[in-house]
């Protein structure tokens, strides 16, 4: 699939979306992503029992290419606990 067929499809869905990705990840995958709020290219609501997922053609199209940076929330403020200390033992030597 293509960047001009996925853009013709009106509802993404997360099958769309690992078809487009050559099936990696799997659409179980990128449907997981969603619901744990850690896939850059989508978001999971939940109505009764049910998931909702809604995919950003122009994200998924970015994560394709590789131009999208892609920090999960969780993980943000442990790799931010590891990275400041770092870069100010490394201004120390100066």
């Amino acid at each position: 699939m293509n960047e001009q067929e996925v853009r013709a499809i009106r509802n993404i869905t997360p099958k769309d979306a690992s078809l487009f990705l050559n099936g990696n990840p799997c659409p179980q995958r990128i449907r997981i992503w969603a619901q744990e709020k850690t896939c850059p290219f989508c978001w999971a609501t939940k109505k009764a029992s049910r998931h909702t997922y809604i995919i950003s053609v122009e994200m998924l199209i970015k994560y394709r290419k590789g131009d999208l940076i892609c920090v999960s929330v969780k993980n943000l403020a442990s790799v931010m606990e590891y990275a400041i200390p770092l870069h100010r033992r490394r201004n120390e030597d100066w």
